[in-house]
């Protein structure tokens, strides 16, 4: 196990927000010291609003907190991807990689949690996934204490030694309030903004925050990064945040959700992290629900049909694309397109005509693939796994990866094929990518070598 998510530092794991009234000294630290004082699991059951998130952030002060959040249900994939990048921000290190479901992903946890040493395991939102958050508890013992939080209390079921947090465990106390605001309210707008809020940490932080006009407090999330986007901050902002941020599984739900014009935009770049997360079919699911003109949009087709082939359902999407393709060039779509063809001559034109139009990974390895020459077919797929280095799409690597081994299988040459399917299921997992069916494809390929 990583020596890294042993022994560092706790600042090493722990980013603190950087709001102008932050409560860590007077609110905190008292509760902080309730549930590291006790021995057992922890459940808190109040609504999110009386700070549990702020809470279970500063578990992280002296042990890895490994902290799983949902503000929605998510599907089984999803989950499991969520719990790996928990594990990844806690101990800097994949211990699992994505795609794989969130029973494998606990199942490899719970199988390694004694390499760790001490660490904390948190899962607010829990109300979402109940059956996840009893499984959760189960792993609590002398070296990783449990915290879940949910505000639907009858959803999950805790031990009698369990220490129970509720709402007037968590209520700021008026001395708290006024140490908090430190002397920028009077005393009577204090009080009625405690009142309005019964004593709920975010509601009062955010009051106050209005009332001062300024930007509303920001929140931690399990990653570290700190935005509270519900007042104050507009979509279109809030859009170029994720983007920055690298978070491009939620910028493409919100383009999805609310900034339709930006979908192209947004999803050129966030098809591949959700093809190397494993999501084709969220993915899938996403774009087909879109109305029609934006459905046979280039680049929203390109994915459309990228998903629906990994989903084994590219006859939903081929006559659009067959459409699209007689009237453009499109050389990655007809790449794609020519891969899904079970005439070789039709398919080895298309393939051929889309390598000719650009030079890509993707049509490098579909050319590469169709290749009747083997010399020119493995020279291909050599230059299609140069690009796809350089351009770093993981999934792009190891599917190449693949397809290399497999041509080298069946020209004899063994040895190299088991050099190739080496590296590829070497790239695949310090990717920590979540195709699943690529993995197998490779295992079983260097089965056969």
């Amino acid at each position: 196990m990583p020596e890294k998510g042993r022994d560092a530092k706790a600042s090493k794991y722990h980013r603190k927000p950087t709001e102008l009234f932050a409560p860590n000294r007077v609110w905190v630290i008292p509760r902080l010291a309730q549930i590291k004082q006790h021995q057992g699991t922890v459940f808190v059951r109040v609504p999110q609003e009386y700070g549990v998130v702020r809470l279970v952030a500063e578990l992280a002060e002296d042990k890895p907190n490994i902290w799983l959040h949902l503000d929605a249900p998510v599907d089984d994939v999803s989950l499991g991807n969520k719990l790996a990048d928990a594990v990844h921000a806690a101990l800097h290190e994949p211990l699992f990689g994505y795609g794989l479901g969130v029973n494998y992903g606990l199942a490899l946890l719970k199988k390694n949690l004694r390499w760790l040493g001490e660490v904390q395991l948190s899962f607010t939102g829990a109300g979402h996934a109940p059956d996840l958050a009893q499984k959760m508890l189960a792993l609590h013992d002398e070296q990783c204490q449990v915290v879940v939080a949910s505000e639907a209390a009858e959803l999950v079921t805790f031990s009698t030694s369990a220490l129970v947090l509720t709402e007037d465990d968590l209520r700021l106390t008026r001395v708290e309030a006024e140490v908090l605001v430190e002397g920028k309210l009077e005393p009577e707008i204090l009080d009625d903004l405690l009142e309005q809020t019964d004593g709920a940490l975010e509601s009062f932080l955010t009051a106050v925050h209005t009332y001062l006009k300024l930007p509303p407090p920001d929140l931690p999330t399990p990653t570290g990064k700190l935005f509270n986007h519900d007042d104050g901050l507009d979509n279109q902002a809030l859009l170029r945040v994720l983007m920055r941020r690298n978070q491009w599984v939620e910028a493409l739900e919100l383009a999805v959700t609310c900034l339709k014009a930006d979908l192209p935009e947004v999803l050129a770049t966030a098809g591949h992290h959700y093809f190397n997360q494993g999501l084709q079919q969220k993915l899938h699911d996403l774009l087909d629900d879109l109305p029609d003109e934006l459905r046979d949009h280039p680049t929203i087709l390109f994915w459309r049909f990228a998903a629906a082939n990994r989903l084994e359902r590219s006859s939903l999407v081929r006559s659009a694309v067959k459409e699209h393709l007689n009237h453009n060039d499109a050389a990655e779509l007809r790449a794609l397109y020519a891969g899904t063809l079970t005439d070789t001559n039709e398919a080895l034109q298309e393939a051929k005509r889309a390598y000719e139009t650009s030079v890509s990974p993707l049509t490098a390895h579909h050319y590469g693939w169709r290749h009747p020459d083997d010399e020119r077919s493995v020279e291909l797929l050599h230059q299609a796994l140069l690009l796809a280095e350089k351009q770093g799409h993981g999934y792009e690597i190891a599917g190449i990866g693949l397809s290399l081994c497999s041509r080298l299988i069946h020209l004899g040459r063994y040895r190299k094929a088991v050099t190739w399917g080496r590296w590829a299921l070497s790239a695949f997992d310090q990717q920590g990518l979540g195709d699943v069916t690529t993995r197998v494809g490779i295992s079983n390929s260097l089965a056969y070598a």
